[in-house]
């Protein structure tokens, strides 16, 4: 399986790698957790900037025909982020259906990627989040394939995602999720559900080893949301996790651990284990 190397981050070698999530609503709030994450341990930030666009009352510039200025606004915003930390930054337009502040159709926010993965400069992204299903529906392997690799040569780099936030899929429904992930040339992805028991939480992470194990040709991340898959964003490094994901301010997923907890917890884990803690 490939590593994905990006400003002397490795992922997908060592422990799993915390991203600190940024989910201000107004400019002042998210330069001040820019701030906050600069100093924090985690080594990659993430600017969910959907929570901006739908504070702001931008979202249904997101879904017609000329988003120019929302797209501006949001480049000028990530650039301000880079006059604070030069660490990785993640941009993350999640959608209402997995668990964002987005409420717009896969059509329109599939355009609005497009759109500014192709035309970003100034404000440019180190990796894009982009989501690859439309809930149950499956997923349009020829659109999501192009905008992966609209965005590569614009310099961006891609984590393909998935969020199931009302519940989980069977082991053999997750790895058949993660396998079309990996085969649309990301450099990451992203396998998420929401455990109500323990056992969704195993089931997610039987799975997840197993894809590692025998298919996985990019860094994946996997675990669960809720209070029941907490352990999973600790111990991930066990089922070949590259990421772990935290918040500067507020969480921006249930169960999310503080950054400098999560870190501890990892680190203490890899040790117990015998396992890199780097």
């Amino acid at each position: 399986m490939k590593t994905f190397r990006i400003k002397g981050v490795h992922i997908g070698s060592g422990m799993p790698k915390i991203c600190a999530a940024m989910t201000g609503k107004t400019k002042k709030e998210i330069l001040a957790m820019a701030e906050d994450g600069e100093k924090s341990p985690a080594p990659l930030l993430e600017w969910r900037c959907d929570h901006y666009i739908f504070a702001s009352g931008l979202t249904e510039q997101c879904a017609v025909a000329d988003t120019a200025k929302v797209r501006k606004d949001i480049e000028d915003m990530v650039a301000e982020i880079r006059n604070i930390t030069e660490k990785p930054l993640l941009l993350t337009l999640r959608t209402l259906g997995e668990g964002g502040a987005l409420s717009i159709g896969k059509r329109e926010y599939y355009t609005f990627v497009r759109d500014f993965v192709s035309e970003a400069d100034r404000g440019k992204p180190d990796i894009m989040d982009i989501e690859a299903f439309d809930g149950d529906e499956g997923f349009d392997e020829e659109k999501v394939r192009f905008i992966v690799s609209v965005a590569k040569e614009n310099g961006i780099g891609v984590l393909l995602s998935h969020h199931n936030v009302s519940g989980t899929y069977n082991e053999e429904e997750i790895r058949r999720r993660m396998q079309a992930m990996d085969s649309l040339g990301a450099d990451m992805t992203k396998m998420i559900i929401k455990a109500e028991t323990k056992e969704d939480m195993y089931g997610l992470m039987a799975a997840a080893k197993s894809f590692g194990e025998s298919e996985a040709t990019v860094p994946y991340s996997a675990f669960a949301m809720g209070e029941a898959g907490v352990e999973s964003r600790v111990c991930g490094q066990s089922i070949g996790s590259a990421l772990s994901f935290s918040f500067i301010g507020e969480p921006s997923a249930p169960g999310q651990i503080p950054v400098e907890e999560l870190d501890r917890y990892i680190r203490e884990y890899g040790e117990r284990e015998g396992l890199s803690v780097t």
